[in-house]
């Protein structure tokens, strides 16, 4: 497989893989990573983000511990692309002063938004007869941004699998006295008692055996094994590979549209504009010089850093199969290696990516309108 030609500043990744209708896909993946801290600045005030070194591209999915019993913490970045935006957070919450609980939350433009009620350290007590009650929150400055902390988990008798390592969920509720309870909560839906429980609630990506991720993978049994492995099951949707909560996706990455933060953040209120992100990538095959732009349709959101990644994907189907691909170029060609590319000829320039200084008023936010 070719290594790509990187002409940006930006992180870039490569892979093949079955696209949905089995054909193999190369893809191109780029990452991008921006700072919005702005330290000084009134909170609240809209802020252009700064081009920053990319965040390193992830080759697989990132459990806070082992992954049969700990929640994603970060998606893959070399997946297919998404047939929608994925819009999660990683990391920690930061709070602007010691709070015991609050509502928090973060708006994409008028398109998206999502809110929590998130509490400091509490552990259920026993209640009412044969149920248990929260404890009251103790201060907190800061919060993980982590599936442990919601409502869900249990045992195999008696399991959320939308959630399985959450903090509500027992086949005999006596047992979760004194162990932790909830500190994320839909704030529409609080949890007043152990069998009052509601649905798993949080900001970070969902692993791919978890439910509803899981009912979309297809069927994979005897008839697929034997008719159609290695390719997708028939009935696989490309749903499936959107890692964030259904209610943190949008239909298509808008530059210019503003991102706010609701008490995520030091600052307390937060800001900022989402950047052009436009990048060329052009494939070369035996046959054919193919060119694409890099769509986004990943945006992660790191409250605590004041940072976010956008990643972006372009794909070829080269024929007769990935053996095709000659080269992969991924960022603007000068003339001189364009002509050179075009008439056959070996390129004397410079290879030498342009600066992250340097293209940071190329990929500026653009403020919104």
């Amino acid at each position: 497989m070719p290594t790509a030609v990187n002409l940006t500043p930006f992180a870039v990744g490569e892979a093949v893989a079955r696209g949905v209708d089995g054909r193999s896909v190369f893809i191109v993946v780029v990452k991008a990573t921006y700072s919005f801290a702005a330290p000084g600045r009134p909170a609240g005030e809209l802020i252009t983000p700064t081009l920053i070194e990319s965040s390193p591209l992830l080759e697989e999915d990132r459990y806070l511990g082992d992954p049969g019993t700990s929640g994603l913490t970060h998606a893959s970045d070399m997946s297919l692309p998404k047939p929608a935006v994925d819009v999660w957070l990683a990391g920690s919450l930061k709070f602007p002063v010691p709070v015991t609980d609050l509502v928090c939350g973060f708006k994409v433009g008028s398109r998206l938004e999502k809110r929590a009620r998130v509490y400091g350290e509490r552990h259920w007590l026993p209640g009412t007869v044969r149920d248990l009650v929260p404890s009251s929150p103790k201060p907190m400055t800061s919060l993980p941004l982590a599936w442990e902390l919601a409502c869900g988990g249990g045992t195999d008798k008696a399991v959320d699998r939308r959630n399985p390592v959450g903090c509500s969920v027992a086949a005999d509720i006596a047992t979760l006295q004194g162990k932790p309870a909830p500190r994320y909560e839909a704030p529409d839906q609080p949890i007043t008692a152990g069998r009052a429980a509601s649905e798993p609630w949080g900001f970070g990506p969902v692993a791919p055996h978890w439910e509803p991720r899981a009912a979309l993978a297809g069927t994979y049994d005897e008839s697929w094994r034997d008719e159609r492995a290695p390719l997708l099951p028939e009935d696989f949707q490309p749903a499936f590979l959107n890692a964030a909560p259904v209610q943190q996706r949008l239909p298509s990455y808008l530059p210019g549209e503003e991102v706010q933060l609701t008490y995520m953040t030091a600052g307390g209120r937060t800001r900022f504009v989402l950047p052009a992100m436009e990048i060329p990538v052009l494939f070369i095959t035996r046959n054919v010089m193919e060119e694409a732009a890099a769509q986004v349709d990943t945006l992660i959101i790191e409250p605590a850093e004041e940072r976010f990644s956008l990643v972006a994907r372009a794909i070829c189907v080269p024929e007769p199969n990935p053996l095709a691909m000659r080269q992969v170029f991924v960022g603007a060609l000068t003339p001189g290696r364009r002509r050179a590319i075009e008439t056959g000829k070996v390129y004397a320039g410079p290879d030498v990516p342009p600066s992250v200084a340097s293209m940071a008023k190329m990929t500026a936010g653009i403020s919104a309108q």
